[in-house]
């Protein structure tokens, strides 16, 4: 049977506070006419449909414009797991009117995982939950780890599984074929931060998925396999930081039967590239205009006045400037945006930390993020 498999869609994402959706509305549905032509026998969304659990009305509108489109041009099921950047209850919202569509979504876990029959295989849907919805769920106070979690859902599916059919595993979490000492070290990651933020404990070994015919996973955005097992990532199909701007953005076609498992990816196209450009201002300036999502790194040791809204004269959709050797210099630093120098009592904790975050990830903090900081120096100052 033909595979494609695809995830992290991440619709409604902003990037350093630009709207994707018109990137997205554009490079989804290429993709679904591109899908269509090849004529597949099942397709995997594998979770982070949505970037925020409470999307906006326009991210809505544009997941529903993509519905309507595979429902028509899509002559094959699809399947769609929530991930930890959704809502499952909003994700699942509906879940019986697009079954008759052929699009059968998992927003939430089931105490039998839900199967999804195509042909000759049987799709098993695990969406993105916490240990502790999974202990409730069976009502298992043993269950306190997701490798807790993930083995008790396993475990289900083999219960009622046939293993002479071809059994697909849709998950979204992180996967690792290293032991627990170096778990996620085999993972390809947008940066060592984003590997240290994840930390080791809720890395799952890909050895509990042993039987299955293809795992199709979602969440990290670099696609790659996970060891040697049929384990994929397929990434996004979009870059959605500074940190992946040197990766290639694709999703997978897999030609899968009983014996053997092919995966073959396919490029993705954006409208606005996204890239990182160093060298002196200058140059910088003095170079070819691009409407590219472009990530400025400075090599002046001085700062240099109205950098970002001179260079956005020739490169409108600049994100971000940061002078990569101004802090090794004996110039004072200063805000890339405003060249305005900084004091410490001109600016309360959360600002200092947008700064700093904006420095070490190349983008800026989300509404999410922020109110997760805010809280955290309020708890600490009451205490």
């Amino acid at each position: 049977m033909k595979i494609i498999h695809t995830s992290d869609w991440h619709i409604g994402k902003r990037l350093n506070e630009h709207d994707l959706l018109s990137d997205q509305r554009q490079v989804l549905t290429q993709w679904i006419e591109e899908v269509a032509s090849k004529k597949p026998d099942l397709v995997i969304i594998a979770g982070d449909l949505y970037d925020r659990s409470l999307p906006s009305q326009e991210a809505v509108g544009l997941v529903d414009e993509l519905f309507v489109k595979m429902a028509h041009e899509l002559s094959c099921p699809v399947t769609l797991i929530s991930g930890n950047h959704d809502n499952g209850r909003r994700v699942g919202y509906g879940g019986y009117f697009f079954e008759q569509q052929g699009i059968y979504v998992a927003g939430q876990p089931e105490r039998v995982p839900k199967r999804v029959a195509v042909g000759q295989a049987d799709v098993y849907l695990l969406p993105f939950a916490y240990p502790a919805t999974i202990r409730d769920l069976y009502e298992d106070p043993t269950i306190k780890t997701v490798i807790d979690a993930v083995k008790r859902q396993v475990a289900e599916i083999k219960k009622i599984w046939d293993p002479k059919r071809l059994n697909i595993l849709v998950y979204h979490g992180s996967v690792t074929a290293n032991v627990p000492k170096h778990a996620g070290e085999d993972v390809a990651y947008a940066s060592e931060h984003h590997l240290l933020s994840v930390g080791t404990v809720e890395f799952v070994p890909v050895s509990l998925f042993e039987g299955f015919d293809y795992i199709a996973l979602g969440h990290i955005h670099n696609a790659q396999q996970i060891g040697s097992a049929p384990c994929y990532y397929s990434g996004s199909p979009l870059k959605y930081s500074k940190n992946e701007a040197d990766q290639i953005k694709q999703y997978y076609e897999v030609d899968l039967n009983k014996e053997t498992c092919q995966v073959m990816p396919h490029l993705i196209y954006p409208k606005h590239p996204l890239r990182t450009e160093r060298g002196t201002f200058h140059d910088l300036l003095n170079g070819t205009p691009s409407e590219d999502y472009l990530y400025f790194e400075l090599t002046d040791k001085t700062a240099q006045t109205e950098a970002m809204s001179r260079l956005r004269q020739v490169y409108p959709n600049a994100m971000s400037l940061q002078y990569v050797d101004l802090a090794h210099s004996d110039q004072p630093l200063f805000n890339s945006e405003t060249n305005v120098r900084t004091t410490t009592h001109a600016k309360d904790l959360v600002s200092y930390y947008q700064e700093f975050y904006q420095q070490m990830m190349g983008e800026a903090l989300s509404e999410q993020q922020e109110t997760m900081v805010r809280e955290l120096l309020q708890t600490l100052e009451e205490e």
